[in-house]
């Protein structure tokens, strides 16, 4: 019952995330609002699966710490390459 929940949760995060991607106008705020949507959906479902699946606890919790860990940094780093590529906070979305 309670693996439910979690998972609808983080179920519930990414379609929350899908939306703040087509909300927000520009890079910066498209970024942000999927990373903290996937990290906080994913590692919601990590939990409801130690929930549901105690006897595989070690096997996620590395996956929900690498997910804690690797979410942010990977955001970060395509902030760092966007701003590198000169593009500035606050300008429309170019789509190629």
């Amino acid at each position: 019952m309670i693996s439910n929940i979690l998972l609808f949760a983080g179920l519930i995060m990414f379609v929350i995330g899908s939306f703040g991607f087509i909300k927000m106008k520009d890079f910066y705020s498209n970024l942000q609002a999927v990373s903290i949507a996937d990290t906080i959906g994913l590692f919601t479902i990590v939990l409801a699966l130690i929930v549901e699946y105690p006897e595989h606890i070690g096997k996620l919790i590395i996956i929900g710490l690498l997910i804690l860990i690797t979410d942010p940094v990977t955001s970060h780093i395509i902030a760092l390459g966007a701003t590198r590529a000169g593009l500035k906070v606050g300008e429309k979305k170019k789509w190629v």
